[in-house]
């Protein structure tokens, strides 16, 4: 009889362990920001550093600040009253993250995989253990951000990464994808869509040739030597301003959203939104300086 009342006792500490460790694991992967390994609150009145400002965003009692000062730049998340002449240098924590928690950002918070948030990270590599979710380039690194419904994606380079196959330009389950360098790898009704971020040694994916005149990026974290090959390879040319202008109507159609940045000309880039306002938003003569978050491809063809 003791015995059976000490292996009951045993079962239900180990229970009562599991359940503690569980609430645990879950505290800790869905507190809103995690840093210096503890879960930071909210109401605390210290600068927080995140690395994307919608990472602030949880805490609806702080504001947020741009920072360009520190090794990397990023947002300060502040207090609704921060104190005057407070500290706002990004600073970068080296604690090392759980495995519940395992991407590290940029300024050294961690995120779990499934985090809707987007996570900036230094180099895609860094998110290898998690295979829910998606890369694209930013300035400084690459964004992780959560894969969505595979029949939700446009991207083609978004669809591989979340291990889907594009069949008929819709991201399906079953197929195997065709891996490529360059269009001499595809059929003759294929080209080769190059990728953002090679992987695995693949440089690009052949799709099916679009009979539209003009073309627009699913997605964003483009340069322009980027968009140049893109058009490239489906005998299209980065439009001039001139074209868009014309047939405004037609590119505002293409694009999956307006609120993006897209090449003109060799040293320029234009707000597609301003299409619909009274004035053009543009940038001139900054090549160097273009690309990244917010910038898509758009081609006309030849």
């Amino acid at each position: 009889m003791k015995k059976v009342l000490f292996l009951f006792f045993v079962l239900c500490m180990a229970m009562w362990a599991f359940e503690w460790f569980n609430e645990w694991v879950n505290f800790i992967k869905w507190c809103a920001i995690y840093r210096g390994g503890e879960c930071v609150s909210c109401l605390t009145k210290d600068i927080i550093p995140v690395a994307v400002e919608s990472n602030c965003y949880a805490c609806a009692n702080r504001q947020t600040q741009y920072v360009s000062e520190g090794l990397v730049p990023g947002w300060a998340c502040l207090p609704s009253e921060p104190e005057e002449g407070a500290d706002l240098l990004m600073r970068i924590d080296a604690t090392e993250c759980p495995w519940m928690r395992p991407l590290k950002d940029m300024v050294g918070n961690c995120w779990s995989c499934e985090t809707h948030e987007p996570v900036l990270l230094f180099d895609w590599q860094q998110g290898e253990m998690c295979s829910n979710r998606y890369y694209l380039p930013d300035k400084l690194g690459v964004r992780s951000l959560s894969c969505p419904l595979l029949s939700l994606i446009k991207d083609v380079e978004v669809c591989v990464q979340c291990g889907g196959v594009m069949v008929d330009n819709k991201c399906q389950l079953e197929g195997e994808n065709h891996f490529c360098k360059n269009n001499h790898n595809c059929g003759e009704d294929e080209w080769c869509y190059p990728f953002r971020i090679a992987r695995d040694q693949a440089k690009g994916v052949c799709v099916k040739k679009s009979e539209k005149l003009w073309f627009c990026s699913a997605t964003d974290g483009y340069d322009f030597s980027m968009a140049e090959e893109i058009c490239a390879r489906q005998d299209a040319h980065i439009p001039t301003i001139e074209e868009i202008t014309a047939e405004a109507s037609d590119v505002l159609e293409s694009c999956k959203t307006r609120d993006a940045w897209v090449f003109w000309g060799k040293e320029n880039a234009v707000w597609l939104q301003s299409f619909l306002t009274e004035f053009l938003f543009t940038r001139e003569n900054e090549r160097s300086n273009l690309g990244g978050r917010t910038f898509h491809v758009l081609c006309r063809q030849n």
